[in-house]
């Protein structure tokens, strides 16, 4: 089952959408991620870490991308896309 797909816009799940500058940030406490938000009263995504899978264009499942855990995949895209909206400080 599809629950949350993943493009250059943002993320989108089930109606429910979050745009890359939606996101403030990401936790993890335990075995549960969250990527933060204060678009909607839940206060993000929340998600277990190992339980993610991808499905690629193939529909193929798999717990890894190129080595690494979906899930760090997934958190590393959200801090990637955050640090390519903030603005750029000018060295003088």
């Amino acid at each position: 089952m599809e629950i949350l797909v993943v493009t250059d816009a943002g993320l989108s799940c089930n109606g429910v959408s979050y745009a890359w500058a939606d996101l403030q940030g990401i936790s993890i406490s335990g075995d549960v991620a969250c990527l933060v938000s204060e678009k909607y009263i839940s206060g993000g995504l929340r998600f277990y870490l190992g339980e993610c899978r991808f499905i690629g264009e193939s529909g193929n499942m798999q717990k890894d991308y190129s080595g690494y855990p979906v899930e760090y995949c997934l958190m590393n895209r959200a801090t990637f896309e955050r640090q390519a909206l903030a603005p750029r400080s000018e060295c003088l």
